[in-house]
């Protein structure tokens, strides 16, 4: 089986299979020598479908790195239409149907769609899943690698992993490509903000509506996930000295107390006691409204806005010293997660306070040697240069 070129200046590719005579057209891009491994990997389908044996891994990936045309052209011969299985889009489509009616929530099949249309953009819809090759793998996580956080590469390669570990327990797939080892990154404490409450009360008084004020009051000195826990309260859930979060998806039915920057709000608002609070208002909403309030008082917005609002929260429990069972009713999340997520971790203040307590405990000590008081300028010295 030997490529030629016609006087038009096309490759073109005779071969026979199941008893007709089939010309596969290469185009004018081709050179003599990709005409000639197009040629080989033809003259190796046509074998092994006649002898109906299966098409080797290795084969497949070759087949896969055809241009799209020519691969469609193989499959109108019929060779390669038993080989492939299922398409990547395909997969996907089958994947979240599958997460959906295991009952994963909207916003984590929206995070699955968001991740997988990446994957659509590197390897397309019709890109059939067995061909996708390790070596192929790796250049898209170094090509995510290069303009996206290491958070974001960590967060999208595990969904990778989890559809085409989905693809093999299936048997579409006798093995992932997706199994080899990337660094788990979940969370970039570059991006970690303290809103200090000075910050935010002047975002407050830039509010254009009390509903406005409460929603921020909420995240910033109550610690809800904004916006799906404000979005289910409603009036009668806020009563009293708590704020009655049962809409809580992670850790169940949970109260978080009635702070007096939130209740000073809440109490300005009249209605229904089983009134939503926030009825009619979007997702949406909550992000623009909190920009805007942030663009009228003039203060430098913050990365991360209603995550960091939270996580200040949680580092102000963390610092008045609350134990972690206290700690872990009020925030809803175990003690690892807040840690890893959560409490900022502001070096300059421990040390200064390290160094506060020390300066106390040598003054008191008659005793002290001549090295405790050359220690405490030494440390200052390296907290400055850190």
């Amino acid at each position: 089986m030997k490529p030629y070129k016609t006087g038009q200046g096309n490759w073109q590719l005779n071969y026979s299979f199941d008893g007709k005579q089939r010309t596969l057209s290469l185009g004018r891009g081709y050179t003599a020598g990709a005409a000639d491994r197009t040629a080989k990997i033809v003259t190796e389908l046509v074998a092994l479908r006649k002898m109906g044996e299966p098409v080797p891994q290795d084969l497949l990936h070759r087949v896969g790195s055809l241009p799209v045309r020519i691969r469609a052209g193989l499959e109108r011969g019929g060779l390669i239409s038993c080989c492939f299985g299922i398409s990547v889009g395909e997969l996907i489509e089958k994947f979240l149907l599958d997460r959906k009616q295991l009952g994963v929530k909207p916003l984590t099949l929206s995070a699955y769609r968001n991740a997988f249309q990446y994957l659509l953009g590197h390897f397309s819809f019709d890109r059939s899943v067995s061909t996708i090759s390790i070596g192929e793998v790796r250049a898209l996580v170094t090509e995510q690698s290069q303009c996206q956080r290491k958070t974001t590469v960590s967060s999208m390669y595990r969904k990778y992993q989890a559809l085409f570990q989905f693809a093999v327990k299936q048997g579409i797939l006798s093995s992932s490509p997706f199994d080899f080892r990337v660094e788990r990154v979940d969370t970039d404490e570059s991006r970690w903000r303290y809103v200090a409450p000075g910050t935010i009360l002047k975002v407050l008084n830039s509010c254009l509506s009390d509903y406005e004020r409460l929603a921020i009051a909420l995240g910033r000195f109550g610690g809800l996930r904004v916006p799906s826990e404000p979005l289910s309260l409603r009036f009668r859930d806020i009563d009293g000295e708590v704020i009655r979060v049962a809409d809580d998806t992670k850790t169940g039915f949970r109260e978080v107390p009635l702070f007096p920057e939130i209740r000073v709000v809440f109490n300005r608002l009249t209605s229904n006691s089983d009134d939503f609070i926030f009825s009619g208002r979007s997702r949406s909403w909550f992000r623009k409204i909190l920009e805007r309030s942030i663009r009228r008082s003039g203060v430098q917005q913050w990365e991360k806005l209603w995550i960091n609002l939270r996580s200040s929260f949680v580092t102000d429990l963390a610092r008045m010293g609350y134990d972690e069972r206290t700690m872990d009713s009020i925030v809803g999340n175990s003690a690892a997660v807040r840690r890893k997520h959560y409490v900022q971790f502001d070096k300059r203040r421990a040390y200064d306070r390290v160094l506060a307590d020390a300066e106390r405990i040598f003054s008191e000590d008659s005793g002290r040697t001549v090295a405790l008081q050359e220690l405490l300028p030494l440390l200052r010295e390296f907290l400055e240069r850190s």
